[in-house]
């Protein structure tokens, strides 16, 4: 696997979504990458960020709003 192989995969890899064939190559290549792993980190991060990110009630009109 080389980076590109393994980057077109990150997300899918973080979602469980892989084949497990898969996912061990890209697991064998995070830990010989260090560019890799770094993005998987930063991705990582932007998923935990976005889990914590406060959803707000749309208010009740705003359907007729948007409709008018």
């Amino acid at each position: 696997m080389n980076c590109v192989h393994c980057e077109e995969r990150i997300s899918d890899y973080l979602e469980g979504s892989l084949s497990q064939a898969e996912r061990n190559a890209v697991e064998l290549h995070l830990e010989a990458c260090a560019d890799c792993k770094q993005l998987l980190t930063g991705m990582s991060e932007v998923l935990q960020w976005g889990r914590s990110f406060p959803v707000y009630a749309a208010p009740a009109d705003l359907q007729s709003r948007i409709i008018a």
